[in-house]
Order: structure tokens, then sequence, then C-alpha cells
């Protein structure tokens, strides 16, 4: 049975209903917050790096999509010397999170 007032198969949609144009969603909102919060501190390293680091602690997904937005998308390496690697660890309980 139906609530009073809910949507009924074959009715127009309801004026101001649902998300509004250019509404942001919640993993945007979430990157640029951190973004943000660097450009602040972009002559301080140290700054920048202390707040990755608080992200990955309190918020990890966030810092992995943040990761995913800052990576290149397309990597293609020729290099014929020593080879850096970056590994980023989550803490156990935020591998499900992301």
């Amino acid at each position: 049975m139906a609530n009073k007032g809910s949507f009924k198969k074959g009715d127009p949609r309801p004026a101001g209903a649902g998300k509004k144009k250019g509404t942001k969603n919640k993993a945007t909102r979430e990157v640029e917050e951190v973004i943000g919060r660097m450009v602040e501190y972009i002559s301080d390293p140290a700054h920048m790096a202390q707040i990755l680091a608080d992200c990955a602690r309190k918020t990890p997904h966030v810092l992995v999509n943040f990761m995913g937005r800052i990576a290149p998308k397309d990597l293609s390496i020729n290099h014929s010397g020593l080879a850096e690697t970056v590994v980023l660890y989550l803490p156990e309980n935020a591998r499900d999170k992301t």
C-alpha cells in the first residue's frame, strides 16, 4: 500500500523533486574540500603532507578518490634507469570503505 502523497506510476514528476541541476555528489565535494585545504598551504609542503596524512587517517576513501583524480590516466613508461615506486597503505578497517 502506498503512503499518502507518494509518487504513482504515470503521474508527472512533482516540481522541485530530485537533485538540483549542478549539485555535486558527496565524493566530489569531499575531494574538493581536501584540495581547498591544501591550496591554502601551497607554500608549506609539510603542512600539505599533514593534511593528506589526516585525510588518510580519518577518511581514507576520500584520499583514495583524491589520488585517483590526480594520478595520470594514461601512463606509458620508457625508462632505462632506476624506477621509483610509491605504495599507499590503508588501515585494515578502511579497506572495505574504498
